[in-house]
């Protein structure tokens, strides 16, 4: 997973979302043409939310394992 900008689709269909990491199934499916920078005030997209809260609970268990 990696961060990157916040961005949101201009077409209606994708939903009033913006996306912000870049293994997001659903934001792979929407074309170049259709993104812009910036979350204008829209909630993050679910599957980008499922996926930072993954990473953080895998950072989570490998601060709490004994090495």
């Amino acid at each position: 997973m990696a961060q990157i900008l916040p961005w949101h689709s201009i077409r209606q269909r994708d939903g009033k979302v913006y996306h912000d990491d870049d293994q997001c199934p659903v934001a792979k499916d929407i074309d170049q043409k259709y993104r812009r920078t910036g979350h204008r005030c829209r909630q993050r997209c679910r599957a980008c939310a499922k996926l930072r809260e993954a990473a953080q609970q895998s950072t989570r268990q490998a601060q709490l394992t004994p090495l």
